[in-house]
């Protein structure tokens, strides 16, 4: 039986200034919050480096802080967004270009309106896969900047903000996550608009095979790290968010349900994803969730992803119902 959604039936008030359209304006509403309420934002913002005690003489840098870190990667994912219309068709071209021109029942607009882009600096992808459930990368939820002091990482109770295609937003908190598997789950608490219908996606029964098609939608990140000079001189290049791309499965090592030492998944595929794309979900051509990708092999350039029968198991440790 599915879980019933229990969402907040209203925006949290230190988060209006997400709803702005400019950044003068959002800084304004932030501006009109106490510096305990600008405290919380940086604790549940993963802020670190101090700023959830930073003083009030502060409260200036503070509000920089959180328009850096939130409002303004909100605003470019809202300038990037195509419409469903858009995606769908510039979709179905590439994988008729990749696949011929084969019949392809599950391509429908579910599949965009499940996925789900983290609002944070290092990006992050997702897919909704229950009434209020996201499934992500375990490493997605916590990164090196959200508190680059602490020894051990703790991701179940971390808040998120995801975004999603129809310009949705919603606050979630990591409810389950399993290092060794990559995998994590994230509740959705509070949505805006409040009359957003939520559609997840299906997660596939049977693990991948070796050359099935598979399909990724996620959010490229905006450094471009391969061609510039250096790390510290990247170019930059704006992708379009939710990218699309086709390939198919280059191997399968379903021995393990695990990552390996370097952090990679089990699952092998060659469809194009870049930094930013970690949790994004893998569609097989019946429109059904087979895995997420997860990670890339700088070695080799093979891109990696999680099979479904590792989130399945994660799922259901954690007793939830997908």
């Amino acid at each position: 039986m599915k879980q019933e959604r229990e969402i907040g039936n209203r925006f949290p008030a230190n988060l209006q200034f997400l709803l702005c359209t400019t950044t003068a304006k959002a800084r304004s509403e932030l501006q009109k919050l106490d510096h305990s309420d600008l405290l919380k934002l940086a604790v549940e913002f993963n802020l670190g480096r101090g700023w959830d005690t930073v003083d009030p003489q502060f409260k200036k840098s503070l509000v920089q802080q959180i328009l850096k870190d939130s409002f303004n990667i909100l605003l470019r994912f809202r300038h990037e967004t195509f419409t469903i219309n858009e995606f769908i068709g510039c979709f179905r071209k590439e994988l008729e270009s990749f696949h011929g021109k084969k019949r392809v029942l599950g391509i429908d607009d579910r599949l965009l309106e499940s996925c789900c882009h983290f609002i944070q600096p290092c990006g992050g992808s997702g897919v909704l896969v229950s009434s209020d459930i996201v499934l992500t990368c375990a490493h997605v939820v916590f990164h090196e900047d959200d508190n680059e002091h602490s020894k051990q990482v703790a991701r179940i109770g971390r808040y998120k903000l995801l975004y999603f295609p129809d310009g949705g937003i919603a606050k979630a908190v990591c409810v389950a996550s399993d290092e060794t598997a990559d995998v994590a789950f994230l509740r959705i608490l509070d949505l805006y608009p409040e009359s957003k219908e939520l559609r997840p996606a299906t997660l596939a029964k049977d693990d991948v095979k070796s050359k099935d098609p598979v399909m990724c939608i996620g959010n490229p990140f905006e450094f471009d790290l391969e061609t510039g000079k250096s790390a510290l001189e990247p170019i930059y290049f704006s992708p379009a968010i939710f990218h699309t791309s086709v390939g198919k499965i280059k191997r399968y090592e379903g021995d393990r349900l695990s990552v390996n030492e370097e952090g990679m998944g089990s699952i092998v595929h060659n469809a194009w994803t870049y930094w930013g794309h970690s949790g994004a979900p893998l569609y097989n051509l019946a429109g059904e969730v087979c895995g997420i990708h997860n990670s890339w092999d700088d070695s080799n350039g093979e891109r990696r992803g999680i099979p479904v029968s590792s989130i399945r198991k994660v799922a259901q440790d954690a007793g939830l119902v997908l």
